[in-house]
C-alpha cells in the first residue's frame, strides 16, 4: 500500500506477494514491484507495474533473463522522463513506451526489439531519451559503443574497440559519456587503461 498527504494516510493498495524490490519511475507516475523469483521459475506475476495514483496494474511479466547492469536488480531501466522503460536479454533490448506499454515501432511500423549481438549492458542518458549500449568483441566483430535515440531508434554515434573490456559512465547532467577502456593482451591480461570522453 502507499501512504501520502499531510496526514500520511493510505491512498492506494498495490497487491503483490513476497515483494523483494521496489522501483519508482523518475516522475513517480509508476511503481515496479518484484517478488525475487528467477527467470527459470516462469512466474508470470514476478514483476508488476502499477499506476501510482489509480492503483491500476499496467503490466505484469516474468523476471527477465538478465539485468542491464549485471547485478541482481533492477531488470528494467526507466528513461529520465519516465516515458520509456527498457529491459534486455543476451542480444536484444526491448523498449516500451509507458502510454501503451507496447514495444516501440521500427521504421517499418513493426514492434520489434533492438538487436545487439553480444550485448553486455546498456544505460539511459540522464538528460535525453538516448541509450548507450556496449557490446563485447566476438569472432571478427569488435567491441562497440552505440548511442541510440529513442523512440526514433536512430543510431546517433558509435565507436569500435578491439581487445578490451570497458565500462560506461554518464556525466550527471548527461552532456558527456565516459568510456573507461582496459586494453587486454591476447591472454586477457590488462595492459593499460584509458578514459575516452564523448559528447
Amino acid at each position: 500500500a502507499l501512504w501520502a498527504g499531510p496526514d500520511f494516510t493510505k491512498k492506494v493498495r498495490l497487491p503483490h506477494s513476497n515483494v523483494k524490490e521496489i522501483n519508482f519511475s523518475p516522475n513517480e507516475e509508476y511503481v515496479l514491484l518484484w517478488n525475487g523469483s528467477h527467470h527459470e521459475e516462469h512466474d508470470d506475476n514476478a514483476v508488476r507495474i502499477y499506476h501510482v495514483l489509480t492503483g491500476q496494474i499496467v503490466r505484469k511479466c516474468r523476471t527477465p533473463p538478465c539485468t542491464p547492469n549485471g547485478e541482481d536488480f533492477p531488470h528494467f531501466l526507466w528513461s529520465k522522463d519516465g516515458k520509456f522503460i527498457a529491459e534486455c536479454n543476451e542480444s536484444r533490448i526491448m523498449v516500451r513506451d509507458t502510454d501503451s506499454w507496447e514495444i516501440i515501432k521500427d521504421e517499418a511500423g513493426k514492434r520489434t526489439a533492438l538487436k545487439f549481438d553480444s550485448l553486455k549492458n546498456f544505460q539511459w542518458s540522464p538528460k535525453d531519451n538516448v541509450l548507450a549500449v556496449w557490446t563485447t568483441e566476438k569472432d571478427n566483430n569488435p567491441a562497440r559503443l552505440t548511442l541510440v535515440e529513442i523512440p526514433s531508434r536512430r543510431e546517433i554515434a558509435s565507436r569500435s574497440r578491439t581487445q578490451c573490456e570497458a565500462e560506461m559512465h554518464w556525466q550527471s547532467e548527461g552532456d558527456y559519456l565516459c568510456l573507461l577502456v582496459n586494453k587486454l593482451s591476447k591472454t586477457k591480461k590488462r595492459l593499460s587503461t584509458n578514459l575516452e570522453i564523448f559528447r
